[in-house]
Formats: structure tokens, sequence, C-alpha cells
């Protein structure tokens, strides 16, 4: 006598091994890399722009701050805390990221801009031979997201 209700092991063990399939292809097919490595972009420039606010109120008698071309950004620290150079090697000294085997970090996708940090951690912009402090919100672009800099708190969202 045989009991035809059930299921062998192995007849579950090979249903099993096909949802998995089936399901991994269709997650594969659902999934967008572009916006994942889009949104790691725009948190690792959010990270970096962070550490070089920490870094200026940390060593306040420096300027710490980030610069963009459009293909490349860096972080860099000026000689003196009243030294607000723009051109990279002029009197500002590049400054590896923690993690970064390079100075200069690839910027695909990123709009030019370039930031200082005061020793408040404040946020200030190049402007007319001189820097100011932000009036309005630095926005950022990083492909299809936004990294917006407040003025007067430097906060980064």
């Amino acid at each position: 006598m045989t009991n035809e209700r059930g299921m062998t092991l192995v007849e579950m063990i090979a249903v099993l091994l096909l949802m998995a399939i089936v399901s991994a292809v269709v997650l594969n097919r659902f999934m967008d890399i572009t916006a994942v490595s889009t949104t790691a972009s725009v948190e690792t420039v959010r990270a970096h722009l962070r550490y070089a606010q920490a870094m200026a109120m940390k060593q306040n008698n420096y300027l710490w701050g980030i610069k963009c071309d459009g293909a490349e950004y860096w972080l860099f620290r000026t000689e003196s805390k009243d030294d607000y150079s723009t051109v990279l090697g002029d009197r500002d000294t590049p400054v590896y990221l923690p993690g970064e085997d390079d100075q200069k970090l690839p910027a695909s996708g990123i709009g030019a801009f370039h930031v200082y940090y005061d020793a408040y951690g404040r946020p200030r912009q190049y402007d007319s031979a001189k820097t100011e402090l932000l009036t309005t919100a630095l926005v950022i672009t990083v492909g299809s997201e936004t990294i917006q800099i407040t003025p007067e708190t430097g906060f980064i969202e």
C-alpha cells in the first residue's frame, strides 16, 4: 500500500529550485542598476563633503573644501585660514580622501562646483576674486539626483 497524499522530498526541492531560478530572473529584469549606482555616487559625494566640513572645524587654521571641474573632484586644504585660491596647485594642497588611492576621483555625472568650509563649518563659495558665505543653498547635481548644502549651517541633504 502506497501513500499518494503527499510530495516526496525530491519533488519539493525541485519545485523550490525552479522558484528560485524564476525569481532571480524576474528580480534581475526589474532591478535598475543605474539608479543604484547613482544613489551610491550621491552618498559618496555627501560623505566627502561632510568630511571636508568636519576637517575644517577640527583643524581651524586651514580652509577645507571640495572642488569639481566636471571630470574629477578632489578634497583640498588651503595654506591658511584666509587663503581662498581656486586653482589646483595655486596655493591649495590636495588631500587624500579616506579610503581612496588617488587624490582626484572621477566625477562622472557630477556638475562642476567648488565649496570651502571655514572653521565654523559654514560653506563658502568663490565669487569675483573672494569667497563669500553662501546666501542661497548650493545645489550639486549628481546624475538625476541633487545634493543641497544649506547656507550658514552647512547642512548637507
